[in-house]
């Protein structure tokens, strides 16, 4: 008998139908804004930054949700491995949004620092190092501790610049 714990405890719990309640729907509005806003400023620097930022908030709970509702094991352990570079990407944009909101340019310099502190995170997940292994117990993966580490760093340097 295959006992998939990830399906005993979305279903014990009921949480497979909130996780869907309480991240696709705001997935979708968080699209609907950016779009909305994107089509009624007529594409203006902000609104563009804002799209891609909402993108991003969606792309997690998208991501979130998915780790919540799906039992079937290899799908857990790569989105597991992929939203902590959305995280990144998520505090990256916000810190382009936010700073085009502030001054009205970002310089060239600032850009160049937020793009760079997406890499490492990048490509700790596409060589597959961001996670170490899977808990069959509670249906989670074990993260790299150095690469929680680097997330942690740069949504920070994001939060500060």
């Amino acid at each position: 008998m295959d006992f998939n714990t990830c399906t005993v405890l979305a279903e014990a719990t009921g949480l497979r139908a909130i996780a869907v309640y309480s991240h696709v729907l705001p997935a979708a509005i968080a699209i609907f804004l950016g779009f909305f806003t994107l089509v009624k400023t007529k594409a203006s620097k902000l609104s563009v930054a804002f799209l891609f930022f909402t993108l991003a908030v969606a792309a997690w709970l998208i991501a979130d949700a998915v780790l919540w509702a799906i039992p079937d094991y290899g799908r857990v352990a790569f989105f597991w491995s992929w939203i902590d570079f959305i995280d990144v990407i998520f505090f990256i944009l916000a810190a382009y949004f936010f700073g085009i909101l502030a001054r009205d340019s970002i310089s060239p310099t600032e850009k160049f620092l937020l793009i760079a502190l997406s890499v490492p995170s990048f490509l700790y997940t596409v060589t597959g190092n961001t996670v170490t292994g899977f808990d069959h117990s509670w249906c989670e993966m074990f993260n790299n501790d150095t690469a929680v580490l680097y997330k942690s760093f740069a949504e920070w340097a994001a939060i500060a610049s």
